[in-house]
């Protein structure tokens, strides 16, 4: 079956999603409400304020608040994961990409949009506070320092073996902040229109691509450990992923720590044009190519999960993650963006980010020259979990896809490498900012010593992330928190949809239907969350397996009594006038 079906069936669907689906949405659950009145202290210039993005004559263009959101977005856990997820067939992971985006993902992404402009300078588990009780929002606060944690941690290794494996990146990775330097300085003397932005997305890419080309010459790699020797006796012993993953976690704390429209916003853009060139690249290179579909249609692995409930766990692209919302209300909602912007940036978002998703499913699907070859490379389950193998499967499968179009394959795969890197390492500088905003939120609210100072927060953010980084990168060939972090990101994900659901309940705006979505998604964290159980109780008897046992539980409770109380709220309002809750209560006592 050849590949080309697949873009013109999805643009057809999205496009009807976009402009009938999501308005519906838009117009019954969302507009009507102006932005109130902002406290001037949430636009304050520091490394949190609210900020315009530039592009017309009041400092606004929503086009550069779209490319650094999807840029946040997307990362290389993407790639890994519709890589993995297509050893249960390309066909269920493809109506997954599809369905989450334009059923869920976009409603998800508009509704986080819309709560953090209307409390503006509040967290997630803040408006959770006011609307579900501070039981709620506290466990909410728990699972968004592990998310961020574990997420960035995934980021600093997987940007630290593409450097180890793609060593003409290096120079051309080195660029690039100092490229994202020079626009956002550009952007802050004015001279940046909207024509300039639509000259920027053309030009930006062009310009790293022959960079990359250069830069191509001149690779730079550590061969083997590196070893600090001190009297003819080796003192320190330290991989060459570990040292680059040292430099990288160093820089892009450095980057979290600065004001947004210094360096987020330009970086962010500048990431969000290359993925774009990204997907251009590969639909160019499928017309001319004319791929066939190699990977099996549907299968069933011998030992291994099932593909249900597990694809929707492996899948977060497109679909209801958790940390969506978090990088919404950290990030793009102080990045610009006006009522009127809701829907083109927060569905618009979530079809941008799984168009990049099916453009891998595509590559990978169609990389392979026989169905026999797709079969040993996925023969079982444990041969796919090491994510920087699945990163070089489509990476290589990319330079086949440019060949098409006349790239060099080396030069392909540089280039993918490159694109990849910015992605990982945008949504690192994201995590940190992100882990920094909810620590002093944390001593806001329960001051402690250990964070009493910005200095201390850094430090243990950092450290934080520093040492789960430690416990994957040395020799590691698996994610070994890979479950635990999907099944964080569904709860997280369940808790601020029944969040959304009750605000809007209470203004009579479709909270039965958001409602039934923070269901779908508690169901598959229960039967996910059961299978992992089983999984643990049947295999694993270590102190850590039982950490993780009691974990999981706790991630697959807690939705599910969020659930309980929600369902209990829809039911009591029916009857009772329409009214925003969320500005006419008060933190509930603990329940």
């Amino acid at each position: 079956m050849n590949i080309l079906f697949i873009p013109v069936f999805v643009l057809i669907i999205f496009i009807f999603g976009y402009l009938y689906y999501a308005k519906f949405i838009w117009l019954q659950a969302f507009q009507g409400n102006a932005t109130p009145a902002q406290n001037e202290a949430d636009y304050q210039n520091t490394s949190t304020a609210y900020i315009g993005a530039p592009g017309t004559e009041d400092g606004f263009s929503p086009h550069v608040s779209m490319a650094a959101h999807v840029a946040a977005l997307t990362s290389g856990s993407t790639i890994g994961g519709v890589a993995m997820a297509l050893i249960w067939g390309w066909i269920p992971a493809f109506l997954w990409l599809l369905a989450s985006a334009a059923i869920a993902g976009g409603v998800y992404g508009m509704g986080g949009l819309w709560l953090s402009q209307r409390h503006p300078g509040q967290g997630p588990e803040e408006i959770v506070a006011v609307t579900l009780g501070k039981t709620f929002a506290y466990s909410l606060q728990a699972f968004t320092v592990i998310i961020c944690t574990l997420l960035a941690a995934l980021m600093v290794w997987l940007a630290s073996q593409l450097l180890v494996l793609h060593p003409a990146i290096v120079v051309v990775a080195l660029i690039l902040p100092m490229l994202a330097y020079g626009l956002g300085k550009w952007w802050r003397s004015n001279q940046a229109g909207e024509i300039g932005i639509a000259y920027l997305v053309i030009s930006l890419p062009l310009l790293v691509m022959a960079i990359t080309y250069w830069a191509g010459q001149f690779p730079v790699s550590f061969s083997g450990a590196i070893n600090l020797d001190i009297g003819g006796d080796i003192q320190i012993s330290m991989a060459s992923g570990v040292f680059w993953a040292a430099i990288i976690l160093g820089f892009a704390n450095h980057a979290a720590y600065r004001p947004l429209k210094i360096h987020m916003r330009p970086r962010g853009f500048i990431t969000g044009s290359l993925l774009a060139l990204l997907v251009l690249i590969t639909l160019a290179g499928a017309v001319f190519n004319y791929p066939n579909i190699s990977a099996q249609n549907f299968q069933t692995l011998a030992s291994g999960p099932g593909a249900l409930p597990w694809i929707f766990v492996t899948i977060t692209s497109g679909a209801i993650a958790g940390y969506h919302l978090l990088i919404i209300n950290g990030v793009t909602v102080k990045l610009g963006v006006r009522p009127e912007n809701i829907r083109y940036i927060g569905y618009g978002g979530a079809l941008a980010e799984s168009t990049i998703a099916i453009t891998v499913l595509m590559v990978i699907a169609a990389g392979f020259g026989t169905e026999k070859q797709w079969l040993t490379f996925y023969a079982d389950w444990q041969g796919i979990q090491d994510l920087p193998r699945l990163l070089e499967l489509y990476i290589n499968g990319f330079a086949r896809f440019a060949a098409g179009i006349g790239l060099e394959s080396g030069f392909s795969k540089n280039l993918a490498a490159l694109i990849l890197f910015a992605a990982a390492t945008t949504t690192l500088e994201v995590m940190l900012r992100i882990l920094k905003q909810n620590l002093e939120r944390i001593q806001s609210a329960k001051p402690t010593p250990l964070l009493k100072n910005e200095s201390r927060r850094l430090w243990l953010g950092l450290g934080l992330v520093a040492v789960t980084s430690l416990i994957v990168i040395p020799g590691a060939k698996s994610i070994p928190f890979w479950p635990f972090l999907g099944l964080t990101d569904l709860a997280l994900a369940a808790i601020l949809l029944v969040c959304l659901a009750v605000i809007l309940t209470s203004m009579k705006r479709l909270g039965a239907y958001i409602l039934a979505l923070a269901g779908f998604v508690t169901l598959i964290l229960v039967l996910t969350g059961l299978t992992r159980v089983t999984q643990l109780w049947a295999t694993d008897w270590s102190w850590s397996g039982w950490i993780e046992l009691v974990l999981v539980l706790i991630l697959v409770l807690v939705p599910s009594l969020t659930i309980y109380k929600g369902g209990l709220f829809v039911r009591k309002s029916l009857l009772k006038p329409a009214q925003d809750i969320s500005k006419t209560l008060t933190p509930p006592a603990d329940q």
